[in-house]
């Protein structure tokens, strides 16, 4: 039993710095705008699958598959145009004050890198 508990804990728990990261970005969105329990989870699985989305974008970009910069740009953008639309539908607000707080939130997403 004391297996079994321990098992959840750890599955609740952050892995990495991507799963860490999102579960601050979730955590922030849930307090900021008053998201429920299953709202808080899809906005962690959303900026999990951003997050994916421009890690693949800068493993093409070392592949050479980018002509320039403009093409890296273009790609992250289209790679995470959804995904963004998904997160402002989930958190329910309008794009103006998802923008503001995804600026501020990303900001301190930063300085969990250090």
């Amino acid at each position: 039993m004391l297996i079994a508990g321990f098992g959840f804990v750890q599955a609740q728990a952050p892995q990495n710095m991507m799963e860490k990261k999102a579960s601050f970005y979730a955590e922030e969105a849930a307090k900021e705008f008053g998201l429920k329990k299953k709202q808080k989870q899809k906005v962690y699985e959303l900026k999990l699958a951003q997050m994916e989305a421009n890690r693949e974008v800068t493993k093409r970009k070392k592949a050479g598959e980018f002509a320039d910069d403009a093409a890296v740009k273009a790609a992250r953008q289209a790679a995470q145009k959804p995904i963004v639309a998904d997160l402002i539908d989930v958190i329910g607000v309008p794009k103006k004050e998802f923008y503001a707080f995804n600026k501020r939130v990303n900001q301190e997403l930063q300085k969990l890198n250090k």
